[in-house]
């Protein structure tokens, strides 16, 4: 060796659980504080599993059962806080109930018949309308065809001519005799 093991022996033979103990410097690098958080958390989510289908259930009927309780409770509260009639005077109550819900009804507004039956001038004008758009639409398929017919008459004329021009030259096959 080039110094001649001049330095303490800690620095020839080197283990590695002495480095870890020790700082290396005093700077505390935050990387490292967020290494140690990680391998916390990672330590504890791997110490906490995913509730299965029976502890689902579990927790599902606590809370329905809390639900309920909390429903009875205020079912309870609001009885003594306005107690609901009983025996005659519940019935009497309810009749009460029963009939103003049905004079209610007979107070229904007033309509007029021409709203309720559908009439008047909306629906007579609808049909002036639809009528209208029938005879338009009519009106025009009737120009399409007369356009159609009118070029066809045009092509079956100008075909007419072509023969009757055959015909003024005596250039006839069907009226020329047959070859012996």
């Amino acid at each position: 060796m080039w110094n001649k093991r001049a330095l303490p022996g800690k620095y020839y033979h080197w283990n590695p659980k002495d480095d870890t103990e020790l700082p290396r410097t005093r700077y505390q690098w935050k990387f490292a504080e967020k290494q140690k958080l990680d391998n916390n958390n990672s330590l504890s989510k791997k110490n906490e599993k995913e509730p299965d289908e029976d502890e689902r259930q579990a927790i599902y009927k606590r809370g329905q059962k809390e639900k309920k309780d909390y429903i009875k409770y205020k079912d309870m509260v609001e009885e003594e806080l306005v107690p609901k009639a009983t025996g005659r005077e519940a019935m009497i109550e309810k009749r009460r109930q029963k009939g103003s819900y049905a004079k209610a009804r007979d107070d229904s507004p007033e309509m007029r018949d021409s709203d309720l039956m559908g009439g008047g001038s909306d629906f007579q004008s609808m049909l002036k309308r639809k009528k209208e758009r029938e005879r338009k639409k009519e009106e025009g398929k009737k120009e399409e065809m007369q356009q159609r017919l009118q070029t066809y008459n045009a092509k079956e004329e100008e075909k007419m001519q072509i023969f009757r021009d055959m015909i003024a030259a005596g250039n006839i096959p069907l009226l020329q005799p047959r070859p012996p």
